[in-house]
């Protein structure tokens, strides 16, 4: 189902449960699941999103866009 939604690249990195810069929301969401916690914040760019899985994980995002992994 994910090479089918998002390609044969993206499809296989997500059915491994791996995020790369660059995937969306979605792609993340399905990826590695719901995020324990996360947060907003709005400047003049975008929207940056954080989302937080434990207290090793996060993920950032510009808008749509993962920009940053912290592992």
């Amino acid at each position: 189902d994910c090479e089918k939604k998002f390609g044969t690249e993206n499809g296989e990195i997500i059915a491994n449960n791996k995020v790369r810069i660059g995937m969306t929301k979605e792609m993340c969401r399905i990826s590695w699941g719901i995020p324990i916690w996360s947060n907003k914040t709005t400047i003049s760019e975008g929207t940056i999103e954080k989302w937080y899985y434990g207290l090793a994980y996060s993920l950032y995002f510009i808008d749509d866009k993962l920009m940053r992994i912290d592992e």
